[in-house]
């Protein structure tokens, strides 16, 4: 959730600690729990994506949406997959593109 955040909040200062930790995670599905529930949020490599640009790496943006795509079909969700798509398709226009 702290991608997410980060994310929401173009926090820069804070999106490079942020993906260095997550970086552990690439090919798996983030989420949040605690004793009583848990909550799986969609794969870590999608919020890898949407962390990239903040850093200034947008191809790896568009890598970590690849993944991101290929693991939400494997799990055969099609929120995930249709927010993977859809970030992938952004990741490859143009910045100007996206206003």
């Amino acid at each position: 959730m702290r991608a997410m955040t980060v994310t929401a909040l173009a926090e820069r200062s804070e999106a490079a600690s942020v993906y260095t930790e997550l970086s552990d995670y690439q090919g798996q599905i983030g989420g949040v729990g605690g004793s009583a529930f848990a909550l799986a949020l969609g794969p870590v490599d999608t919020a890898l994506g949407d962390l990239a640009p903040l850093l200034g790496k947008r191809e790896a943006a568009a890598a970590h949406y690849t993944v991101g795509l290929e693991l939400a079909r494997r799990c055969g969700s099609a929120p995930w997959t249709a927010v993977a798509q859809d970030k992938l398709a952004r990741s490859r226009l143009r910045p100007e593109r996206l206003r």
